[in-house]
């Protein structure tokens, strides 16, 4: 099994004793299937979800256009 976790902020503690600790949270742990990434990266790239729009910086615009050539 393969995911990662992606969060912003500068609270140290883990994410769970922030949220997920009372009835009223809607925290949760998804895990995605090895064998199941490349199908979930398309289905978001052709819905136009891609690195880029997730995170418009130069880096990433760069990346874009490099994996849309191919």
């Amino acid at each position: 099994m393969a995911g990662f976790e992606v969060a912003t902020g500068t609270g140290t503690k883990p994410l769970n004793e922030y949220y997920g600790s009372k009835p009223t949270h809607r925290l949760t742990k998804i895990t995605i299937r090895t064998d199941r990434l490349y199908a979930i990266w398309r289905d978001l790239h052709l819905c136009g979800i891609n690195r880029y729009s997730t995170f418009p910086d130069l880096p990433n615009l760069a990346r874009h256009v490099v994996l849309s050539q191919s």
